[in-house]
């Protein structure tokens, strides 16, 4: 079991045209080891961010923040909202609206740490993960490359 992000529809659909979403493929939460934590999720996301507070960027941020302005690309497909304004009803398939559904219903939300390392420590990460299922035995010496970069990166 792997976590993947919801782009990989578009790579379902492309693939294998014959699939209905939610009948053909599907998705479920990663299960939770702590009930505290049941409603989390974990993401990748973009953000817009004001640097110059002026009318303007004001009147910007206050458009973006509405759920209209993202429904063309809800529609698409590839893309989730997490603003509870948005209806499910914009998304093209029943998993797109299930994500988007459980996006905005998250207590707690946090990104993927991937996202978040130097692109060294993700390399580092990868490799070691393909030299783990490789050969699970070396487990230690994969997890001590990685600690190696990683103290080097940051």
């Amino acid at each position: 079991m792997y976590l993947l992000g919801s782009f990989t529809q578009g790579f379902i659909a492309d693939e294998f045209p014959e699939l209905k979403a939610g009948e053909g493929y599907d998705f479920f939460p990663f299960p939770s080891l702590d009930p505290r934590f049941a409603s989390s999720t974990t993401v990748g996301a973009d953000m817009v961010v004001m640097l110059n507070e002026t009318a303007a960027s004001r009147s910007l941020m206050k458009y973006l923040a509405t759920g209209s302005v993202w429904e063309p690309w809800a529609m698409m497909g590839g893309y989730l909202s997490p603003n509870k304004s948005l209806s499910l009803d914009s998304y093209p398939n029943a998993i797109s609206a299930a994500l988007a559904r459980q996006l905005a219903s998250a207590r707690v939300i946090r990104f993927d740490a991937d996202d978040l390392m130097p692109s060294s420590v993700q390399r580092a990460f990868w490799l070691g993960l393909l030299s783990y299922l490789k050969d699970p035995l070396f487990l230690d010496t994969v997890l001590r490359e990685i600690d190696s970069v990683a103290t080097e990166s940051y």
